[in-house]
């Protein structure tokens, strides 16, 4: 009878570990997919901010080009 009643205090037990460890593993799932929609909700972030930076280097050169052709203009009004 008392070993009955300690294989049943220790599949309790296991089945307490188990449940623990089922809930340890299904908060990790949840921090996983936390995680995997951050990671794409950040690359999103880094495109959107290369596809803007395109921009404004294809804008600065632009009015790189703008300056060098009024400095052409310029110079070659007043240097001859």
């Amino acid at each position: 009878m008392v070993q009955i009643s300690s294989l049943k205090m220790q599949i309790q037990s296991q089945e307490s570990d188990l449940k623990s460890q089922e809930d340890d593993l299904n908060r990790a799932k949840a921090e996983l997919n936390r995680l995997q929609q951050e990671e794409t909700q950040l690359e999103q972030s880094i495109q959107a901010g290369k596809v803007q930076l395109e921009t404004i280097i294809k804008s600065l050169k632009s009015t790189q080009e703008e300056i060098n052709q009024v400095f052409t203009v310029v110079y070659t009004t007043f240097c001859f």
